[in-house]
């Protein structure tokens, strides 16, 4: 049941992260934690302020195609065990680099309650994967699967790409316009139900 609704909890939690009613009481913007992480490193002499922002900006891309390449992994390998830790290491690790997008405020509340999600549902899958054996499957037809999953996991591939294409923009409107277009897509993409990559978990 856990595994059916976790990424409409995930979802709930981001929508909250990035809202964050109480930074918004006084009625300004709060702010990036892009901007707070830039901020504090260069307040802190670890680096300028001239490269500080590209330096939070850059371990935000790694992660987001970090996570990317974990889930696009775990949709070709489905139907191994490590399968489904994989898929929500990979899912935790893009809630790090989506971060960076929220107010200081939601982005704390968020990643903590992504690492506590993370965590349980890790451990699910862990005991239900438990009877799972690992069938040896042919190099062909491993092969023949990766353009399927980089499509199924689309959403953050797009999130990875819309980083790296539009960060020198620094326009925060231009980054979250590409999150959502990712998602319209993953939608879409779910909608044709890829029976082939259907996974375990």
């Amino acid at each position: 049941m856990l595994f059916r609704v976790r990424y409409w909890l995930l979802a709930l939690i981001a929508v909250v992260g990035f809202w964050s009613p109480w930074e918004r009481v006084r009625g300004a913007h709060p702010g990036t934690t892009w901007l707070f992480l830039a901020g504090a490193l260069a307040r802190h002499r670890i680096l300028p302020i001239a490269y500080s922002s590209t330096a939070v900006m850059g371990a935000a891309i790694l992660l987001a195609f970090l996570a990317a390449i974990l889930r696009t992994w775990a949709a070709v390998f489905h139907r191994r065990k490590i399968a489904c830790q994989t898929r929500e290491l990979g899912l935790w690790l893009h809630v790090l680099a989506l971060s960076i997008l929220m107010p200081p405020g939601g982005a704390l509340l968020t990643v903590l309650l992504a690492t506590v999600a993370a965590g349980v549902l890790i451990r699910t899958a862990n005991r239900d994967s438990a009877a799972v054996t690992n069938p040896v499957q042919s190099v062909e037809r491993v092969t023949r699967r990766w353009p399927g999953a980089v499509l199924k996991e689309i959403y953050f591939w797009g999130v990875a790409l819309t980083y790296v294409v539009f960060a020198g923009r620094y326009n925060l409107t231009v980054l979250e316009q590409g999150v959502i277009v990712s998602l319209g897509l993953a939608v879409i993409v779910q909608g044709l139900q890829l029976p082939s990559l259907r996974s375990l978990c």
